[in-house]
Parts: structure tokens; C-alpha cells; sequence
């Protein structure tokens, strides 16, 4: 759902670069936001898109110069770069399939690009969620501190 507060973009634009699990060059960005522009033309009489895109040219001036800039893409395959503090990065293959029966929509699959990426995933996914969440929250409240948003905090659904 566009006007989600677990937006990819949302997060990506609106989470400091310490505790964002998305890595991302100017590129990425760029490309990120041209891809919303596709989909938003299907869209854009839809209130709900429109509050999407209003609330993150408020809330990222990034978003906004980017969305400035009009570009349009689709969707393409590539490498990515994602983060968490109880394991570093991991390099994957990103893979966009489109779903031609439901309008607009695409799936992503994420792989890791070779056995050591694979081996670090595999490590994360054998944590417990209290071990992977206890590494965010020390972070949060050695970084942030006590006037963290309440995006930060450890019992909300939108903590990475």
C-alpha cells in the first residue's frame, strides 16, 4: 500500500543512513523515485498516492529534488547492498518480475550473490528476533538516545 508507513521509499528517505537497512548511492535514489513516478501516473487521481508522494517531498528534501527532476523508469535487476548491525552488509541479486495479471504490481526476490553472502544470511535468519531486534535497540539508545522518534522504538511494527 503506497501510503503505508512500511513504504520502502518512506524508510529509504526518512531513516537516518546509521539505522537504514537499505544502502543506497545517488543512483539507487534516483532510480528508486522514477520507478514511484511510473507506477504514480497509473495513479494519480488516487488520494492516497498523492499523500504518499506529498508527504516525502515534505519529510526528505532528497525525495523532493528527486521527484523534481520528473524521471520515469521501470523496474530493473541488479545488485544490492542491505544492512543490519547483528551482521554487517549483504551483497544480493535483486531480481523484479512484473505481475501482468494484477495492474502495477511487481515481485522482488532477493538471492545472495555467492556462498559467503549466503552464509551471512543464513547466520541472521538463525537469530531469534529478540537477538535481532536487542543489536537495533542498543544502537537506538546509544545513538539516538531518549529523544529517538518513535519509529526507533522496540516494540513498534516499523523497527528494522
Amino acid at each position: 500500500m503506497p501510503g503505508s508507513a512500511d513504504n520502502v521509499l518512506r524508510r529509504v528517505f526518512t531513516t537516518p543512513d546509521c539505522c537504514n537497512p537499505y544502502a543506497h548511492n545517488a543512483d539507487d535514489l534516483r532510480r528508486m523515485v522514477a520507478y514511484l513516478r511510473g507506477a504514480y501516473a497509473k495513479h494519480f487521481d488516487d488520494p492516497t498516492w498523492q499523500r504518499l508522494v506529498d508527504g516525502l517531498c515534505t519529510d526528505s528534501l532528497a525525495f523532493a529534488m528527486l521527484w523534481a527532476s520528473n524521471d520515469v523508469a521501470v523496474p530493473i535487476s541488479l545488485i544490492k547492498e542491505a544492512r543490519h548491525l547483528a551482521i554487517g552488509s549483504i551483497i544480493l541479486h535483486l531480481t523484479n518480475l512484473s505481475l501482468p495479471l494484477i495492474d502495477g504490481a511487481w515481485v522482488q526476490i532477493f538471492t545472495p550473490v555467492d556462498e559467503v553472502q549466503g552464509a551471512r544470511l543464513t547466520r541472521l535468519l538463525a537469530m531469534s528476533d529478540e537477538q535481532r531486534r536487542a543489536v537495533w535497540v542498543d544502537h537506538v539508545a546509544q545513538v539516538h538516545g531518549a529523544g529517538r522518534p518513535s519509529a526507533y522504538n522496540a516494540g513498534s511494527s516499523s523497527s528494522p
